[in-house]
């Protein structure tokens, strides 16, 4: 059974328990005084006039039962909708910067672009991943794109790769056929 107090019984309450309370208070602590009381005693330093700043920090004391959060950064989205040119910058973005520590692991290696296999039969190159076969890849970077092809032990390899992967492969050319003998991978 829940008891209903009138003002003069709260006010009486709270004044024999060493506190005054404010006349904007007074309505929030109607229903459940004694709880508001025991509340009021937790609290350091301890207030003499009870405002509804008070009664207001008690309660959501009691609605919060969880672990207390901060808030660091709000994400705000932008008001303009997102456009396929953000999403290409993004991406040519992300490449250049995953390209850059590939480049500083493959530095010993014949790194040379898409567009310059045909001159080479043992070389490196760094590309984004745009399909993936059962045993080949099609690799893609700024200057154009290329099949490679998994055999082997390397097929294991390519089950680690996702589309749109940034990598770096070691490659031997045999014929027209281009087929991968390692592979760098910049996971994040």
């Amino acid at each position: 059974m829940l008891l209903q107090y009138s003002e003069g019984e709260v006010v009486r309450l709270f004044l024999k328990n060493g506190y005054q309370i404010s006349k904007s208070a007074l309505p929030l602590v109607l229903s459940s005084p004694e709880e508001i009381i025991s509340g009021l005693k937790k609290l350091k330093p301890r207030p003499f006039l009870i405002t509804e700043k008070h009664i207001r920090k008690i309660l959501g004391e009691e609605k919060k039962s969880g672990p207390k959060t901060e808030t660091v950064k709000d994400l705000v989205s932008s008001k303009r909708p997102i456009k396929i040119e953000d999403y290409v910058k993004h991406l040519q973005s992300r490449y250049e910067k995953i390209r850059a520590i590939l480049s500083k692991r493959m530095d010993k290696e014949k790194l040379i672009s898409i567009n310059k296999i045909s001159q080479q039969n043992i070389f490196s190159i760094i590309g984004i991943v745009r399909e993936k076969g059962d045993s080949n890849l099609l690799l893609e970077d700024i200057s154009g794109e290329v099949h490679v092809y998994f055999d082997g032990l390397m097929k294991k390899t390519l089950e680690e790769i996702c589309l749109d992967d940034v990598i770096g492969i070691r490659c031997k050319k045999i014929k027209d056929k281009i087929f991968v003998r390692n592979v760098f991978f910049s996971r994040k």
